[in-house]
This record gives structure tokens, sequence and C-alpha cells, in this order.
């Protein structure tokens, strides 16, 4: 066996350190010192990450939001520091309300609540019980691309909700992958969160390296992975078109051993890592689509599968039906369809140009449909 934790190698494993992102985890913390020294004097305070897929944005947060919940403990206080991902959790109000809900308090959750009342129910849990809460919003920018609702104006006056009552929401960390988001966003969103952002450089070889030195200590036996084959990975990593996207960097070092293990290898080779660069994408890690909706999976596998006989490099949206009832997906409607399609190009997975025009930016269409081929069949097992 090579791997002796695979999911350590997973983009969603919070290691115990977390090279090249230590000093902005401090900068987080120190930022937000106030809300655990004095939290009835400290007010609702908002920060925004910018930085672009795979720059750490995210494991520095839940870094952030361990060491939080650490401090809160050895002050006899109690916090939920809560995580929300609109590309995992949902992206309206109704479901990001309802996570964090059922993360502060199952018990008080009911399906039958509004937006506003779950928010209620959450603020007046927390002052029934002397809690405090800090959020952290993951991908906003994927939020307010996908809705019209103006959840930033309900967050950032929380404090205006209950005048009352003390808002024992101390804080929000937001990460977005550009500023772009910011357009979207009416004045009064605006003026409440602040233009201030703090930028996350994408990673450079070397720092690719380290961290999957660092990864590969906890997830792969003593000896099974050399540095050659680590350097070569960063080196890829660092390079166009990937630039630095260290969520590939893993998904490129997991599938080399899970192919090296399952040839019976001692050891992964440079010609294992190879193999995988040409079956797996740069714009698409394996965590990624694992978080698709099932139906949109089958719509990404019908695009390449249509791409792959098709002497064009775009599909129209006709041709993507005949694809889906190919595959016997005939239950999919045609707003669902319309709607993944429109999911899948938000997230930057397709490009639509029009719906005579619909294909996947940069990658060849063989390698993706062997990927997701790959992919959908181990999911089948889960």
């Amino acid at each position: 066996m090579i791997l002796k934790d695979g999911d350590k190698l997973l983009p969603s494993y919070v290691p115990s350190e977390v090279p090249h992102r230590e000093k902005q985890v401090q900068e987080i913390l120190q930022y937000f010192s106030n809300a655990l020294d004095s939290p009835d004097s400290a007010g609702l305070k908002f920060y925004q990450i910018v930085g672009p897929v795979g720059s750490g944005k995210t494991v520095a947060t839940l870094k952030f939001k361990e060491a939080m919940e650490e401090g809160a403990k050895r002050r006899g206080m109690k916090i939920k520091v809560v995580y929300v991902n609109p590309r995992q959790h949902g992206n309206t109000r109704l479901m990001i309300f309802r996570r964090m809900v059922q993360a502060i308090e199952p018990n008080i959750f009911s399906v039958s609540y509004s937006a506003e009342e779950l928010l209620m129910e959450a603020l007046k849990y927390l002052n029934r019980n002397d809690m405090y809460m800090m959020l952290i919003f993951d991908e906003l920018d994927y939020f307010v691309t996908q809705s019209k609702e103006q959840i930033v104006y309900n967050l950032t006056r929380l404090n205006e909700i209950s005048p009352s009552d003390r808002c024992r929401v101390l804080g929000i960390v937001f990460t977005a992958r550009s500023i772009s988001y910011q357009s979207r966003l009416d004045e009064a969103e605006l003026s409440s969160l602040g233009k201030y952002y703090v930028k996350f450089e994408a990673y450079n070889s070397q720092q690719v390296y380290d961290i999957l030195e660092r990864r590969s200590y906890e997830a792969i036996q003593p000896g099974a992975v050399g540095s050659s084959v680590l350097k070569y990975i960063a080196e890829i990593t660092a390079s166009p078109p990937v630039y630095g996207d260290i969520r590939y960097a893993l998904s490129l070092l997991y599938n080399s051993c899970m192919l090296a293990q399952n040839r019976g290898d001692a050891s992964v080779e440079l010609d294992h890592v190879r193999t995988v660069v040409g079956v797996i994408s740069p714009s698409l890690t394996e965590e990624e689509l694992m978080y698709l909706p099932e139906e949109e999976k089958y719509i990404l596998y019908a695009i390449a599968n249509g791409l792959k006989y098709s002497s064009s490099p775009y599909l129209s949206f006709d041709q993507i039906l005949s694809q889906l009832e190919q595959l016997k997906r005939k239950k999919l409607d045609i707003k669902g369809i319309v709607k993944g399609v429109q999911d899948l190009s938000d997230r930057g997975i397709i490009e639509v140009k029009s719906l005579t025009e619909i294909g996947i930016p940069n990658i060849p269409a063989n390698r993706l449909e062997k990927f997701l081929d790959f992919l959908l069949k181990r999911l089948e097992k889960v």
C-alpha cells in the first residue's frame, strides 16, 4: 500500500501546519483578537480575502476557525465558528441560513421557517445561551453571481436586527476568487461591507513543493514518493494553465498514488504522474466534482462525451439533450437542464457562448471524458 491516509491529500483536509499561509492565519486572528479578549464590547467586523483558485483561502480560514475555537475554550467562552460555502450548502439565503442554524443548534431548525425566521431563531438562541458566533462565508462571489438575493445586506446588518439585544455575531470572514463580485453589490451593501480586502497570491513552485512534502508525510507511506516526483508535480502546478492551484497538485499526487497502488507498484514514479496528467483536468479537481449535484455530473459527462465524437469544439443545447437521452436521464426536465448548464458555466467548468456553442474551455474533451468516467464510477461506490 502506498497511501496510508488518502483523505489527507484532499483539499478539504485541514493539516496541523499550513505552509506559506501561517502569516495570513495570524493576521486574521489579530484582526479579530478583540472578539475573544472583550466580546461584549467587540463590534461586528468583516474581513475579505480575495485570491485565485487553489491559493489557500479555504484552508487558511478553516485553520482560523480551529484557532478561534481553541482560544474561546481556553477562556471558558462559548463560541460557534460556522463555515458555509454556497457551492456545497446551496445558493439561496434560505439554504445558507439553514446551514447556519443547523451548525449552531440542530434542535432549533424547522423546515417551515423562512430565511428571516431562521436568522432570528439563530440570534435568539445565541442570546439565550450566552453564546457567540463567527461566520466564514467561503466563495461569496459564487453566491452573488448565482443569486439576486441580498445576503450581504442581511449579514452586514445583523447588529441592527434586534437593537435591544446584544449582537453576538462577532465577525464574518468572506472569501472570493476576485473582486468582481463587488460590482454586483448595491451601495448599501458596499458601504457596510467596505471595499478593503486582503490578497492571497497564487503559490509558486517552491511553495507547492513544500505543501506537497508536508501532506505526503501525513498521507503516504515513507519512501513511496521521492522528491523528484514532488518537484515535477510542483513545476507542472506552478506553470500555465494551472497557475499554482494547490488543489490540482493534491489531486495529481493523489491519483498518481492510486495508479501506482492499483498497478501493484512499490512507489510513485514520474511515469505514473505523466499518465495521470493525461487524464485529469487542470480546471477540475476530484473534490470539486464531488460537490456537484448528481444531475450536473451527468450533464457535464454528456457534454464531454458529445465533444469527444464531435468535429467541432462546441455542442448545441439540442445535442446535449440528445446525449442525455442516450444516457437515459430522461427524468431531467428542460428547466433543470438549463439551470444545470448555467451553474456549470458560473463555476467556470464549461463555456456557454450561445445555445449553439457550449464547450469546455482549454481542456481536451477526451481527457475530461476519461476523468469523469473514472470519477463517476468511483462515486457510485460511496
